[in-house]
């Protein structure tokens, strides 16, 4: 797996780059990005998006523990907890959405349920794209 690694405030444009990048907007607000190359096609990726993989391709930071992984279907969640000892905060999110666009790339959404501080609002998509050269991109929009 190759990764790029990005992070881009709400009002910026993504530079991507081989080393993380902080950036901070106005407002103090970020988005952090994160893409993976896989040699495998989307739909081989698709069907093997298990607990591993969701645990290989997951940033460095925040240290977190994954306490339920159900997939990335609609109605599936994914429960972590986050934060050493007494400040640990649990993060649920449920897959409101998936499937396939017209291009082959395959693409899931979820939704943060539970939010640690000071989250308040979280909706992701994640997008595993047919990759120039073959294999799949694993990213978010």
């Amino acid at each position: 797996m190759q990764r790029e690694w990005s992070y881009e405030p709400l009002r910026g444009l993504c530079r991507t780059t081989a080393k993380p990048q902080l950036r901070w907007a106005g407002c103090g607000a970020m988005r952090f990005f994160l893409r993976t190359h896989v040699a495998a096609p989307p739909a081989q990726v698709w069907q093997g998006f298990t607990r591993e993989l969701f645990l290989d391709l997951a940033p460095p930071f925040p240290p977190f523990r994954l306490l339920r992984f159900d997939g990335c279907r609609r109605g599936d969640e994914v429960h972590l907890e986050l934060g050493p000892g007494p400040l640990r905060q649990r993060w649920t999110a449920r897959i409101t959405d998936h499937g396939l666009l017209p291009d082959g790339t395959y693409y899931f959404v979820d939704e943060g349920q539970q939010l640690p501080r000071p989250l308040r609002f979280w909706r992701h998509r994640h997008l595993l794209q047919p990759a120039p050269g073959g294999g799949t991109l694993i990213g978010e929009d």
